[in-house]
Order: C-alpha cells, then sequence, then structure tokens
C-alpha cells in the first residue's frame, strides 16, 4: 500500500505499489506528467479529486473507492484544467467517483 496526495506529477506508478491510497486532494502541475502503468490501483480515501493541469499518461489504471460499501460520490474524480496533445487516457477503469472525468467546457477536448 502506498499513500498519494499533492503533487502527483512528475511521478512514474507502478502495479509493484498496488494498491495506492488517494489519501488527498492531488494535482499534477502544468509543467509536469504524470504516468501509471496498466494494472496500477487506486483507492480513494475520501471525497478527493485528482485535478490535472500538466501531461497525463493514465493508462490500465483501475480507479475506484476504498470504501467498504463503495457507492457513487465516495471521490470526487479527475479534472482536467486543460488538454494537452501529449496526454493519454486510456482503457482505465473508474467507478464510484461523483463525476468520473470532467473538465471546463471551453477547455474540454
Amino acid at each position: 500500500m502506498t499513500d498519494i496526495s499533492g503533487e502527483l506529477g512528475g511521478m512514474a506508478l507502478t502495479p509493484a505499489g498496488n494498491p495506492y491510497h488517494l489519501v488527498g486532494d492531488a494535482f499534477v502541475s502544468a509543467t509536469l506528467t504524470f504516468t501509471t502503468q496498466p494494472g496500477v490501483e487506486i483507492r480513494a480515501d475520501g471525497f478527493f479529486e485528482i485535478r490535472i493541469f500538466g501531461i497525463v499518461n493514465i493508462t490500465g489504471t483501475h480507479l475506484h473507492s476504498n470504501q467498504p460499501v463503495p457507492s457513487k460520490g465516495d471521490w470526487k474524480g479527475i479534472f482536467f484544467e486543460h488538454n494537452d496533445t501529449a496526454t493519454k487516457f486510456i482503457g482505465n477503469a473508474i467507478e464510484d467517483a461523483e463525476f468520473a472525468v470532467w473538465g471546463y467546457r471551453d477547455r474540454w477536448w
């Protein structure tokens, strides 16, 4: 088990660290990249979000609640402040989030 929160930019999560526990709001700064390898599991321990200002390469990752009886709204979801053409968000499973993936309409791809 690995706790994560705060700045995720510059990090590369691998399945070896599973499960990752989102223990607070997290973000990726505009000049940084956050990467997950296929098979990574991120469990949210509360109503937290991951806010993306930079670039992400999130592929084959399972993001969900860590509550004993998971339900929609256990965590907030992933918010994209903007879309960068280098961003890859492919083949992920997102469960139990209030909004799953969202962003500002004028900044959304």
